[in-house]
């Protein structure tokens, strides 16, 4: 049994199964998950953004509302006989001789293939975090991505602002990246304005990898 103190700077932690040998399988199975820790900091944050309805307290039973974890992971699904997605997570991450990387065909948010979130204009907070076993991501952010008389690449330096990365918060923010990059088990902690001058007109985002695999080749 280990008991964690939780004695420490706040930051968008998480965990996953170290079991010899099968690691790789049970991370891409699912077996990871967030372990966020928060302090004073990371409260008053959160309440000068209005990132939570009511005040945000240490006895908070749940995250703040306009602070969306986001566990990106590339898998493969297998299909019916019609060629449709059956749902079912297919393992291919071995060949004869052992470990291998694995490139997915599937991209996933938290599970969820090809998901949806409903945000106002206004400020939320975007903890990304790559699960992924190989996969590096080079995110981009297209706007009205289905109507091709609209469609435009928006750089997030212009809607975003980077707090922390894996350690926790920055001393200062800095504007974000053009693209975001993010490798296996990195995690980038943004504050997303949704009401930027950039976003004028824009009903809808769409986040893209334009990363190859292996990157940099």
């Amino acid at each position: 049994t280990h008991t964690y103190g939780n004695d420490q700077a706040s930051a968008m932690l998480w965990y996953h199964d170290h079991a010899l040998h099968v690691t790789r399988l049970n991370v891409y199975a699912g077996l990871a998950g967030f372990y966020v820790v928060r302090d004073a900091d990371d409260r008053q944050l959160i309440n000068s953004l209005a990132l939570h309805p009511t005040t945000f307290t240490a006895s908070a039973s749940r995250r703040p509302e306009r602070e969306l974890p986001l566990l990106v992971q590339d898998c493969n699904l297998d299909v019916d006989s019609a060629g449709n997605l059956a749902g079912t997570l297919v393992h291919k991450v071995d060949s004869g001789d052992g470990p291998m990387e694995f490139f997915g065909p599937f991209t996933m948010v938290n599970k969820q293939i090809w998901p949806k979130a409903t945000v106002r204009r206004r400020q939320y907070r975007l903890r990304w975090l790559n699960g992924s076993n190989a996969r590096t991501y080079r995110l981009r952010l297209i706007a009205d991505a289905a109507n091709p008389a609209a469609r435009r690449v928006v750089p997030w330096a212009d809607v975003a602002t980077v707090i922390g990365t894996d350690g926790g918060l920055r001393g200062s923010p800095i504007p974000a990246d053009d693209a975001l990059l993010l490798a296996p088990a990195e995690r980038l902690d943004l504050i997303v304005d949704f009401a930027a001058s950039a976003l004028n007109g824009v009903t809808t985002l769409t986040v893209v990898n334009t990363a190859e695999a292996p990157f940099g080749t």
